[in-house]
């Protein structure tokens, strides 16, 4: 606090309340992680991995078209156990899905 020249006005100073902007910021913040949660609903949290398990080779094939590979590069790929056509196998907790490419995905 910067002191002023009048010894009274420097003490009322003082005893002035502090500034109140980091509470504000703390209140936006938690204003925004609310919204966030709000917006993602039931998933907020959740955690989603992509796995190398597809569906069918078709949507193996179609998923790794749009990345410039061949219909024989996914077949290499599926010998070569890169990839696989079937879902994994799953760990306690973990809940499997599938995203709109036909890849399985699975959830915690």
């Amino acid at each position: 606090m910067r002191k002023v020249c009048h010894n009274t006005l420097w003490l009322a100073l003082k005893d002035a309340p502090k500034d109140n902007r980091h509470q504000r910021r703390s209140e936006a913040s938690k204003r925004r992680k609310e919204r966030r949660r709000r917006k993602m609903g039931d998933l907020a949290g959740a955690i989603r991995m992509g796995t190398s398990h597809f569906v069918s080779l078709k949507d193996a094939v179609q998923y790794y078209t749009t990345y410039g590979s061949d219909p024989e590069d996914v077949e290499q790929m599926l010998q070569d156990k890169d990839i696989f056509i079937g879902p994994p196998k799953l760990g306690p907790g973990e809940k499997l899905s599938v995203d709109e490419d036909g890849r399985y995905v699975i959830n915690y």
